[in-house]
């Protein structure tokens, strides 16, 4: 198999050093996230190509910054970072931590224009749950320290495309839809942005079910940090709970209706998909990383080839520290809905009704986080029942820890400097802040990333508000 991976290139890329289609991406096919996906060119390499076709795309991301669903990032890379240097179809990088030693790794070229941006990545100390667990060996984090300030330059994967075949991770409402909708991801502080990138990610999507009701689905990830694939990890999540719901809408269990979604049938049937999808993508993708040698961005070369490549049985090592994060998603239909909270962040749930004050919800049981030794069990124990209770309107935001850990001075200022209103009262502001839509997230992100006390990670938020029918109402 290593022989047939050696000569893997992206799709559509030409041979090394060929300045094809794969050179020539425009800045609207980067975007992990909110951006519109383009198809990719004709796969070039046989043994991944089914791989290919439904799961990635040729394009590299550059996930620092506000991630969005209008104009792309910038640059892959800025003109100021390192830039490999050929060597006969190697890709040799100068670590400049190193006083200049070539780390060089036996891999096609890359076009000059797709070289991913420097990442430094600093150790940590682990104070956040979603760090405590399954960190990697004393090693590798060793490892990770020696080689935190050299360039993490070599051949990364393709980006992972959104699911369902849709061209993207978000749906945007159009002019009077009834829904607020919306969500953003950013790096957080310049520091942090410098540190590890955005190992975040956010969703929001509007989708149809084959009885034509239309279901509110959004989330956000924290990929964890002392992990690796951490960012591949989040996505990864976000679509197989897009994949589990829209695969659901047709059984006999799912909660369509107020009346099913009191039923406890459907909590053991949807884990077991979201379950099922989750670890066929992580696997798949484990084995797809692995044997292609492809790089983490936030390793150096030889740091992750020492870490995870030179071991006995290498391969089984890596279900120790890869693919790890945190998931809190939900679905909201025309009678209720549900939700998924696997580890810590922030999440809130609404109810409003029109001749009383809202009811809200703003806590958040402890539970393990996604992980390739995560269980079934644990997944089933991560679900949350969203039921009508009469309201005439049924809302959540969700948001990673980068959020909910800073300073309640910091978000108040935050959401003043973005113009969110707050509703007046002694509860904590997130409670009281009414978001309405994406442009809402992004001012607010951008305004916390940069308040001095604002917590130092990366943020991601999303939200979704919908009317509930009549029906959704006891008798």
């Amino acid at each position: 198999m290593a022989s047939e991976i050696d000569d893997l290139r992206f799709p559509g890329a030409g041979p090394p050093g060929d300045a094809g289609a794969g050179a020539a991406l425009q800045p609207e096919q980067r975007d992990t996230q909110c951006q519109r996906f383009f198809p990719p060119g004709p796969p070039s390499t046989a043994p991944v190509r089914d791989y290919l076709a439904h799961r990635l795309i040729r394009a590299i991301p550059d996930n620092r910054g506000v991630v969005d669903n209008r104009a792309a990032p910038g640059p892959f890379a800025s003109p100021a970072k390192a830039r490999p240097r050929t060597v006969r179809g190697e890709i040799a990088v100068e670590d400049t931590a190193d006083e200049g030693v070539s780390s060089t790794l036996m891999d096609p070229v890359l076009p000059a224009d797709m070289a991913p941006p420097q990442r430094t990545r600093s150790e940590r100390p682990a104070s956040r749950a979603s760090d405590r667990t399954g960190s990697p060996p004393d090693r590798a984090v060793a490892l990770r320290s020696k080689a935190a300030s050299g360039p993490a330059t070599g051949r990364l994967p393709p980006a992972i495309l959104p699911p369902l075949g849709r061209e993207s991770f978000c749906s945007e409402p159009g002019a009077g839809s009834p829904f607020a909708l919306g969500s953003a991801s950013h790096a957080g502080p310049p520091e942090v942005e410098a540190d590890k990138g955005n190992q975040d990610f956010a969703f929001h999507l509007e989708i149809q079910a084959p009885d034509g009701a239309t279901w509110l689905l959004v989330g956000v990830a924290d990929g964890v940090s002392q992990a690796t694939w951490s960012s591949r990890a989040a996505q990864h999540a976000s679509a197989a709970f897009v994949e589990a719901v829209s695969a659901s809408f047709s059984a006999p269990f799912f909660p369509a209706t107020a009346a099913k979604l009191g039923r406890d049938d459907w909590p053991d049937a949807l884990a077991q998909t979201f379950y099922q999808r989750l670890r066929a993508r992580l696997e798949e993708d484990r084995r797809f990383l692995f044997e292609g040698r492809y790089l983490d961005p936030t390793w150096t070369p030889q740091a992750y080839r020492e870490a995870f490549l030179t071991e006995h049985d290498a391969f089984a090592s890596t279900a120790k520290s890869w693919f790890q994060t945190t998931l809190l998603a939900a679905a909201l239909g025309p009678e209720g809905g549900f939700a998924l909270f696997l580890g810590d962040g922030y999440a809130r749930v609404e109810r409003r009704y029109p001749d009383r004050p809202p009811e809200i919800s703003a806590s958040l049981d402890p539970t393990v986080m996604i992980s390739l030794g995560m269980t079934e069990a644990q997944v089933r124990r991560g679900i949350a029942r969203l039921a009508p209770k009469g309201a005439s309107h049924l809302g959540v935001l969700l948001s990673t820890d980068g959020v909910s850990k800073s300073p309640e001075a910091a978000l108040s200022r935050a959401l003043e400097q973005a113009a969110i209103e707050v509703v007046p009262g002694a509860t904590p502001v997130l409670d009281r802040a009414l978001f309405q839509g994406s442009d809402g997230c992004r001012r607010f992100l951008g305004a916390l990333a940069m308040d001095p006390s604002a917590d130092r990670d990366n943020m991601s938020l999303a939200l979704a508000v919908r009317p509930l029918s009549p029906l959704g109402v006891p008798s």
